[in-house]
């Protein structure tokens, strides 16, 4: 939205390049403190109505994002203290918007305030403080980095956040983020005040840590987070207290154990199971072989009426070939009929040759009356 707050903020531009000093500082704090208690008024006025303190929520997200900025001078966290927002940010940790922001949305604010997706409040909290008490920012003012630990140890910081990871369902990546945050947060403050150990034990994270490790989701990086906050734990506790936790973590892992049995069991079905499939893969090859065979006794099974029909046309061919050879032999005889005919003429002319050469041999012999004729 363009214009100036209506709370006494300036518009994002003017915040940009104003210095961040003192005053800076107070001024946004205020600003917080008035959006805060503006969303809160507006969710008790209107708790099934969503739409009427959405605008608020979103303002209210917007000052917590640009408080991240203090991040940047810890000389000044004493002012966050002052100003009671540590209080004010440890009591939104248990803010109610739990899923509101992602379903129930107007058009008409995502498309004014140019929001795709907005975070949940308690997170968005839980990101400030995992910057603010960011290891090295710490270690940047001592003085003020001790005076925001205090605040927010005696604000039961631990608790709080304990509570608030029992509500994060980390199959969704943005509550998953803000576990990760949440166990940063009580990394760096044990770090720079190990004493806080036996009292975040206390106050529930002891059980929360156990429960989340036995809890049966993928191996990620806040299972390894998780296992990584439970050894500093037992690390930073005095022996007494330091024995109970290990007897609670023993029963514990007898459970561990419990699950390990049945994992070998798992184990075992496994490796039948992968002597199944290959018998499986061998058995798709017979199916395919199967297959094929089908295909052939059906051609088979067509071909069969051929056969019987090639036997029984069988002795048909043989009188045919037998009727050739006659045809062969009655062209030979038609030929030897036409020789006979032809020599049967030369034998007629033979003969009638034959009476004429003897009346030529009659007709050549002298007459007695022939007065040419001498004894």
């Amino acid at each position: 939205m363009s214009g100036k707050k209506t709370d006494g903020a300036g518009s994002a531009d003017d915040e940009e390049v104003e210095p961040l000093d003192e005053s800076a500082v107070k001024r946004m704090i205020l600003t917080f403190e008035k959006r805060s208690y503006k969303n809160q008024e507006l969710r008790i006025k209107f708790p099934d109505n969503p739409e009427k303190f959405m605008e608020s929520e979103l303002d209210l997200n917007d000052i917590i994002q640009e408080m991240h900025v203090i991040a940047t001078i810890p000389d000044l966290y004493h002012l966050l203290v002052e100003l009671n927002a540590v209080q004010s940010l440890l009591g939104l940790l248990g803010h109610e918007n739990t899923d509101i922001l992602s379903r129930k949305m107007t058009t008409t604010i995502l498309l004014t305030r140019s929001f795709l997706s907005v975070p949940h409040v308690c997170i968005a909290v839980v990101d400030l403080l995992q910057e603010l008490t960011d290891i090295d920012t710490l270690h940047e003012s001592e003085e003020g980095a001790q005076v925001l630990i205090d605040a927010l140890v005696e604000g039961q910081v631990i608790a709080l956040l304990v509570q608030n990871l029992e509500r994060l369902d980390e199959t969704a990546k943005e509550e998953a983020d803000g576990v990760h945050n949440t166990l940063a947060i009580i990394e760096n403050m044990t770090e720079f005040r190990p004493e806080i150990c036996s009292e975040a034990a206390q106050q529930g994270l002891l059980q929360w840590l156990l429960k989340r490790l036995k809890a049966k989701l993928p191996f990620d990086a806040n299972k390894l987070y998780c296992s990584e906050i439970l050894a500093i734990l037992l690390q930073n506790n005095d022996g007494a207290h330091q024995y109970s936790l290990v007897l609670k973590v023993h029963d514990q892992y007898s459970l561990v154990l419990k699950v390990h049995d049945q994992y070998s069991l798992v184990l075992k079905v496994h490796d039948q199971y992968s002597l199944v499939l290959k018998v499986n893969d061998q058995y798709s090859l017979v199916l395919k072989v199967h297959d094929q065979y089908s295909l052939v006794l059906k051609a088979h099974d067509q071909y069969s009426p051929v056969l019987k029909a090639h036997d029984q046309y069988s002795p048909v061919l043989k009188p045919y070939d037998q009727y050739s050879l006659f045809l062969k032999a009655h062209d030979q005889y038609s030929l030897v009929l036409k020789a006979y005919d032809q020599y049967f003429l030369v034998l007629k002319v033979h003969d009638q040759y034959s009476l004429v050469l003897k009346a030529l041999d009659q007709s050549e012999e002298p007459s007695a009356a022939d007065p040419n004729f001498i004894l």
